[in-house]
């Protein structure tokens, strides 16, 4: 892993197709999860202002830890790397609670006793259900950012940022055609379905399976040099002039700003060139080998104060570039996020005229259910168009530009969302349904494709700023990773609450077309 690899391989189409399993599994997770939770919530009691809370506090909370971690990332000293032990983290997160999901009744039945004096039993249930879908809310939405600090830590070029986030990108777009179509097929009525136990034992399950096989493949394939390696390339020089120079008794490696940065006991290994320092006695080594095996997959951060006071002084300091790619990334995610997490309940109650608090098996119930599979079906289209886009959507920026792509994307979407206002018809809501598909291509590609080309001239776009030292690669792309949470935060709070006051879930397509609209006028301000 100290070993540098070479653009040929790093930016080759089969690695980067490879490394990008996980962000597929994820966005099979979060796509196919959260177009089935808001109805489960629903059926489980929840009202809609109540599942919406539900909803936006797996977000909430990675809106405040999120850049934390990224700054954290950036500052990992792990020998795993410094991306990696935070996606194994977060992936076994969602591992958890996607075997938690299905078996919620279980652990209700067997939990009560002990919690019976203070929650009813109903009540205890809705609790841990809730718990659930907020670890598995706030892990799918978190993995994202050390993926894309993997994909963006070795770009140089613009053409390797397109290839890099175009097949991240593309990913994410079969990992959501993946999802919707899994979450549109009645499991119950197959041979599968019958082994495993019904649709909700049957989806989790393979959810389960899919998720764990793409991330053990991903993260065993990645390349992802720790610290010291992945920067003694490029800003790592030797004090020279005084090579004895310590700190605490330890030799000192010092950044070409002349910053301290890490003291280094033992030997490193970098671009085939070895620094050389006091190598401990053999028992140390035992010891310390020891010591790596037992803690080997627990990233060992210091603990400090030091990540929330750069994390605080990156928002500070943010330039005016970045913010304004900030507040179009957070105005065109909030209408996209919107729209792909309530399209299954709007065409279960408003295109199909169900009801999801029905009695089970009433007309009403199992008209709900048919649009819930049917909303499915059209994320599903929505999917594949965006997958489709995102194979040429490399080409479409060098072409047109990143901020002309931006801006078709989200104008294609706010007249979608338009029509669909003023039209009830079940194919031509799906066809619109598809055409949002583009939005999804260009809000998963082109905002980070920006940063990565900001921290490529820093000189330009970072002028404006107090202090470009605290931003880094990983601390911006979490920065930019907090306005898409904080989108999903903004569309359950605000998109129920609307839903609640005008009682008809028609208010959802609304609310995407307004966002959607404001979106278009803040990409146009983008540098």
């Amino acid at each position: 892993m100290g070993s540098v690899v070479t653009d040929n391989s790093i930016f080759s189409y089969r690695y980067l197709t490879m490394v990008n399993l996980i962000t597929l599994g994820t966005e099979l997770c979060s796509s196919a999860a959260f177009s089935y939770l808001p109805p489960l919530l629903l059926e489980a009691g929840f009202s809609e202002s109540g599942m919406s809370t539900v909803m936006a506090m797996g977000p909430f909370l990675a809106l405040f830890l999120l850049p934390v971690m990224g700054t954290s990332s950036d500052r990992c000293q792990s020998r795993f790397g410094r991306r990696r032990p935070y996606i194994a983290v977060l992936s076994l997160g969602i591992i958890v609670s996607l075997t938690l999901l299905p078996n919620t009744k279980l652990i209700t039945a067997y939990f009560t006793p002990y919690f019976t004096p203070y929650f009813p039993e109903k009540q205890f249930g809705l609790i841990v259900l809730a718990a659930c879908v907020i670890l598995l809310d706030f892990c799918s939405q978190v993995c994202y950012t050390p993926i894309e600090s993997l994909l963006s830590d070795p770009c140089k070029t613009e053409t390797q940022r397109n290839r890099s986030f175009g097949i991240f990108s593309l990913m994410m777009s079969l990992g959501a055609c993946l999802g919707y179509w899994i979450v549109s097929v009645n499991w119950s009525e197959t041979v599968l379905g019958f082994y495993l136990g019904g649709h909700e034992r049957t989806l989790f399950s393979l959810l389960l399976i899919l998720f764990t096989f793409c991330f053990i493949l991903s993260t065993y394939i990645a390349r992802d040099p720790p610290l010291l390696d992945a920067s003694l390339e490029d800003i790592i020089e030797v004090n020279s002039a005084n090579p004895h120079t310590a700190l605490n008794g330890k030799p000192v490696l010092k950044p070409a700003n002349g910053s301290t940065i890490a003291s280094v006991p033992f030997m490193v290994s970098a671009t085939q060139k070895t620094l050389s320092y006091r190598v401990p006695s053999r028992i140390c080594i035992r010891v310390k080998s020891m010591c790596s095996s037992l803690f080997a997959c627990i990233p060992r951060p210091k603990i400090d104060l030091s990540p929330i006071k750069g994390t605080l002084e990156g928002i500070r300091t943010m330039p005016k570039a970045m913010k304004m790619l900030w507040m179009a990334h957070l105005m065109t995610s909030t209408a996209v996020m919107g729209f792909r997490l309530y399209f299954t309940d709007y065409m279960g109650e408003s295109i199909f005229s169900g009801n999801p608090e029905a009695v089970d098996g009433s007309l009403v119930k199992r008209a709900y259910e048919e649009g819930i599979r049917m909303g499915s079906f059209g994320l599903l289209l929505h999917s594949i168009i965006s997958a489709v886009f995102s194979l040429v959507i490399g080409a479409v920026i060098t072409r047109w530009g990143a901020v002309r792509t931006y801006l078709f994307g989200m104008v294609l979407f706010t007249c979608a969302t338009f029509v669909m206002l003023f039209m009830d018809g079940i194919v031509f809501t799906l066809l619109l349904a598809s055409l949002t598909g583009f939005a999804n291509a260009t809000i998963t590609t082109v905002p980070y494709t920006l940063l990565t080309g900001y921290h490529q001239k820093k000189e330009l776009y970072y002028q404006d700023s107090d202090d470009t030292g605290v931003h880094g690669k990983g601390a911006d792309l979490a920065l930019l990773d907090s306005a898409y949470i904080l989108s999903e935060v903004i569309s359950s709070f605000a998109f129920g609450i609307i839903v609640e006051m005008t009682e008809t879930t028609g208010a959802y397509i609304a609310c995407s077309f307004a966002c959607g609209l404001v979106s278009c006028f803040m990409v146009l301000r983008i540098k």
